[in-house]
């Protein structure tokens, strides 16, 4: 299902029911509802929070998931690419924060989607007072400079691990176009720690 997709902003929740407190009794309502969940806890956290094993608020129980299915067969649904909810004490949690992309680990986290979503965002927030207000001179374009390295200094070390501005210049094909380069490293989620034990 999740293949068909293939898109770092498409997830795909996996879990059949879910039980919610109403009025102090548990009802059972369809998985679904899940994703609202998930749409509200995107626009309260920090975006480099990664959701993986993060209890969601709202949600008691998950049915269909980690009651039904082994670790190695959720491990399988997983790579297939569908975000697992499991149970986790009197509440819920994503097994894994992964997206129906597989090709790579930076399109298949949630957060690092949208820790660069919110850079994107912030960028051009920043770039649109410009445009159309001044001409292009070498101070024109200093201060463009110093207003996109300041709000990357902001989001390097906590929303992203480094943002620096490559380059930013004047095209040369279209003169009324600045051309803005950013080398981003995303911050990358602890999804597994190894130990080796040495005797």
């Amino acid at each position: 299902q999740a293949g068909d997709f293939n898109h770092r902003r498409v997830f795909l929740a996996f879990g059949d029911t879910v039980d919610v407190p109403i009025d102090g009794v548990s009802t059972n309502i369809p998985g679904y509802f899940i994703t609202a969940g998930l749409a509200g806890m995107i626009a309260s956290r920090e975006p480099q929070q990664p959701f993986t094993n993060l209890p969601m608020a709202g949600y008691t129980q998950v049915y269909g998931t980690d009651d039904t299915y082994s670790e190695n067969q959720m491990d399988v649904i997983a790579d297939g690419g569908r975000y697992i909810l499991k149970n986790q004490g009197s509440a819920i949690a994503a097994r894994h924060q992964r997206s129906t992309a597989n090709s790579t680990l930076e399109a298949r986290e949630l957060s690092i989607t949208k820790s660069i979503d919110f850079l994107a965002k912030g960028l051009r927030t920043i770039n649109r007072d410009f445009i159309g207000r001044f001409v292009v001179t070498p101070g024109f374009l200093d201060q463009l400079t110093m207003a996109n390295e300041g709000f990357l200094r902001r989001v390097s070390n906590s929303v992203v691990r480094t943002a620096k501005l490559k380059s930013l210049l004047q095209s040369e094909a279209s003169p009324d176009t600045i051309l803005i380069e950013v080398e981003v490293q995303p911050a990358y989620p602890c999804n597994k720690i190894r130990i080796t034990i040495v005797s």
